[in-house]
């Protein structure tokens, strides 16, 4: 693994806790609406459905064929399902394609400040998204547009403070700063569907603008790492190719295509997570007949398990020979998992499926610790924000597919199997060509250690003979 000479002493403490702290709170705040978007999804299909038929209805005759909330509406043709799901969609491609602008903007104006903003702008997109909102257009505009900025002043930035701070602990602290993107969630899901059924859209409105508010309120804490440089606190000690402009990321990965490969391998596997947050619930109402209450309690299920496992995994990622290896295991455990999704054909099998789905998914905690291992603690952010730049052009288009599956078939079952396919399927080659690289390593290591006992070797015999001929 790649990691600084000469760590700094206020790495892996002091600050650098408290900075832990601050981005495990921001991301906590984040994820509590962003990975829940199936609850608000599910109750804008019925806003959005009761709104049009109110607006067509012309008789009463059609004023029967209203939605109640809670109920699958598979059979009323209005593409709605597929429709919405891009109000999400468009979010996080937003929030990844930003990324390079994100990545310029913490070097300038410094995390903090990046943080504070995109709490406050993402805040206010989701709470009008529910408050406002009549049309999936203007979900698209205020949760999708408004959102999608703020969100990529948020998810990346945090993320990608854990490398500048940790270098001992860096595997625990990827694991931890990871786990509060499923804290928030197993959260965040119940306590919105509980709103949602008390307070309607209002209730909601409040919850993600007090989430905002949270966020902002903790990057305050956020301080410059002392991997940056003396002279300017907002730019990190790599090469100066690799630090300026907007485009930094792709020159830092240009640096090291190792990493170009694993990004893309990752954005299968966030592509079947994006899947089942937000169609899982309406998959358990429509096909198990379950109440919208007890189908967002499998939600929790999996970001419990989820979160659980990031930290466990961050304890057990250092003490193996390279990460890539848990990373990948894991990986093929949980495509194999859902490409078995026809066989969950009650809630309880469901109910399973959701906890070993979560505890398999926690891979994506190793995630800054990974990056780190390929490209070294400098140039880590750099990896971040070009892994959400990658996965969320690519991923967010799964939702969507799911959703026009859905409006075609009338069942999410075969999204899971062919995408569950393909996650098992990169995960093996991502795993075979990391075995061929190890081996390369081994043998230039091996090389190296013998070319040094030769060094050492031929020294001892010129100081042998100087001895000997004195």
């Amino acid at each position: 693994m790649r990691r600084l000479t000469s760590p700094s002493s206020s790495i892996d403490r002091g600050w650098s806790i408290v900075t832990l702290l601050a981005a495990f709170t921001s991301l906590f705040a984040f994820f509590f609406t962003f990975y829940s978007f199936g609850v608000l999804y599910n109750h804008l299909i019925v806003v959005y459905r009761q709104i049009d038929h109110n607006q067509t209805a012309t008789s009463a005759a059609n004023s029967s064929s209203l939605v109640e909330p809670g109920l699958c509406s598979f059979d009323d043709g209005d593409n709605l399902s597929g429709i919405t799901a891009w109000i999400g969609s468009i979010c996080i491609v937003l929030l990844s394609a930003l990324s390079p602008v994100s990545d310029y903007l913490c070097r300038r104006l410094g995390y903090r400040i990046v943080i504070m903003i995109g709490s406050l702008l993402y805040g206010l997109g989701t709470s009008l998204t529910a408050a406002v909102t009549t049309s999936p257009w203007q979900g698209v505009l205020l949760y999708g547009v408004l959102g999608g900025v703020g969100g990529a002043g948020i998810y990346a930035p945090a993320l990608s403070l854990i490398p500048l701070h940790f270098d001992k602990h860096l595997s625990l602290a990827s694991g931890i700063a990871m786990s509060a993107c499923f804290l928030g969630p197993a959260a965040g899901s119940p306590i919105s569907q509980a709103v949602v059924d008390r307070f309607d859209s209002g209730g909601l409105a409040v919850l993600y603008g007090l989430m905002g508010l949270l966020s902002f309120g903790t990057a305050i804490l956020i301080r410059p790492s002392s991997r940056y440089k003396k002279g300017d606190r907002r730019a990190t000690e790599a090469k100066p190719e690799a630090t300026n402009g907007v485009l930094a990321m792709f020159t830092s990965a240009k640096e090291h295509p190792r990493v170009i490969v694993w990004v893309f391998v990752m954005a299968c596997e966030y592509t079947l997570i994006y899947i089942t947050l937000v169609h899982m619930i309406r998959h358990a109402e429509c096909a198990l007949k379950s109440d919208t209450t007890t189908s967002s309690l499998l939600l929790t299920y999996l970001n419990l398990s989820t979160a659980l496992g990031s930290v466990i995994t961050g304890l057990v990622g250092r003490q193996v020979k390279s990460p890539i290896y848990l990373q990948m295991s894991l990986m093929i455990i949980n495509g194999a998992l859902a490409a078995f999704f026809p066989l969950y054909n009650s809630y309880a099998l469901l109910a399973v499926f959701s906890v070993l789905f979560g505890l398999s998914a926690s891979l994506v905690g190793l995630m800054p610790f990974v990056i780190s291992f390929i490209m070294g603690a400098r140039l880590a952010p750099h990896g971040v924000f070009l892994m959400t730049f990658v996965t969320g052009i690519l991923a967010p288009l799964g939702p969507p597919l799911a959703g026009w599956m859905y409006d075609l078939f009338g069942n999410y079952q075969y999204s899971f199997v062919v995408t569950g396919l393909i996650v098992v399927l990169t995960a093996t080659a991502e795993m075979g060509l990391e075995v061929i690289l190890q081996k390369n390593r081994n043998r230039k290591e091996k090389e190296r250690q013998e070319e040094t006992i030769n060094e050492t070797a031929v020294r001892d015999s010129i100081v042998n003979i100087r001895e000997t001929s004195l």
